[in-house]
């Protein structure tokens, strides 16, 4: 919560404890009567001028209190202070009422006779809910400021997790381009065109929070098709979309890393097990499949992100909205991701 919404929940707090205050000690002074005359009359007189202060003095001593304080280990200790501190409140009163400005004005509140005990009867039941809003301000600034916190760490960790999805494109990118720059060269112009496309998507057009599925299809089969050249068009792969993927929005960069998986341990040169991939929209659910053998070669040294970058961001950007399964076993890897786009 900023210092701007603060200040004003606590103006709007005291005009109306202040105003509800006032009506109160208007209707108890005149056996339940309200007037605006006696109701103005009582506004202005020096007692409840008096009681205002106090009040002001006593709920910032209890916000202080919580503030510094207050932890969830020690409600005993707690309640007991909460207590007390609507009796000091109440003892506050009776010593300022009482002792000092009804002798000095000759003018007694509840009458010359009135004890502490009485003080206690009518004004305890009101210092308690006084402390009570104090922690509950209190309690409120705490819950916005603590959301704004996880905001603002998952906005910083978004980022970081969408930083590492480029510099690992453009590694294995550049890996492909080397090797296809070497056995055919006359083909580099195309791909280095490609790459440069891609590029532009990755770095301007997926700075927002959605983006377009289409867009995000498009490069998907951008991807796919890079790496054809680099296998020479010797791979089967048999990428598919079904359902009206106009106006539905994504996450950018979501789906990237089931097909960089595939290339990267998937065997994508077995024309009888071809690589299936599947992306389908239905009543603005996304349901994306993939399902290939699992290639016998060496594990890039290099590491890669993996599905837990995957999962972290599904986690952070559609939380209860998306269900992840994956399987690999007798050397078929499954993944199903369903995924509520609204």
């Amino acid at each position: 919560m900023t210092k701007k919404y603060l200040i004003s929940l606590h103006i709007l707090f005291w005009i109306l404890f202040t105003l509800v205050g006032s009506l109160i000690d208007t209707i108890g002074n005149h056996n339940g009567v309200f007037t605006l005359e006696w109701w103005i009359g009582d506004v202005f007189c020096i007692f409840f001028a008096s009681w205002l202060i106090r009040s002001i003095i006593v709920f910032y001593v209890a916000h202080w209190y919580f503030d510094c304080y207050f932890s969830l280990k020690n409600l005993i200790i707690h309640l007991f202070a909460f207590i007390l501190l609507a009796a000091l409140g109440v003892m506050f009163r009776y010593f300022v009422d009482e002792i000092i400005l009804a002798p000095l004005l000759n003018n007694w509140n509840w009458g010359k006779n009135a004890s502490l005990g009485m003080y206690f009867g009518r004004d305890f039941n009101t210092q308690i809910l006084l402390v009570l809003c104090a922690f509950l301000i209190k309690s409120i600034r705490d819950f916005f400021n603590n959301e704004a916190l996880k905001t603002e760490k998952i906005t910083m960790e978004l980022a970081y997790l969408k930083s590492q999805i480029n510099p690992h494109f453009l590694f294995n990118t550049m890996n492909n381009l080397y090797g296809l720059s070497l056995s055919e060269p006359e083909k580099t112009p195309d791909v280095i065109l490609k790459i440069s496309e891609m590029m532009r998507y990755m770095l301007y057009e997926s700075d927002e929070e959605r983006v377009p599925l289409t867009k995000e299809i498009e490069y998907l089969n951008s991807y796919i098709e890079l790496e054809k050249i680099r296998y020479e068009g010797k791979t089967f792969v048999d990428f598919t979309v079904e359902g009206n993927t106009n106006h539905q929005r994504i996450a950018p960069l979501l789906l990237i890393s089931f097909v960089e998986n595939i290339f990267k341990h998937g065997n994508i040169q077995d024309a009888e097990n071809q690589v299936i991939i599947s992306l389908k929209i239905q009543e603005n659910q996304l349901i994306f499949k993939q399902k290939n053998t699992v290639a016998i070669r060496e594990k890039d040294k290099m590491g890669g992100l993996g599905l837990k970058n995957v999962e972290r961001r599904l986690f952070l950007l559609y939380p209860n909205k998306y269900t992840l399964n994956v399987k690999n076993e007798n050397g078929i890897y499954e993944s199903e991701l369903t995924l509520k786009l609204l």
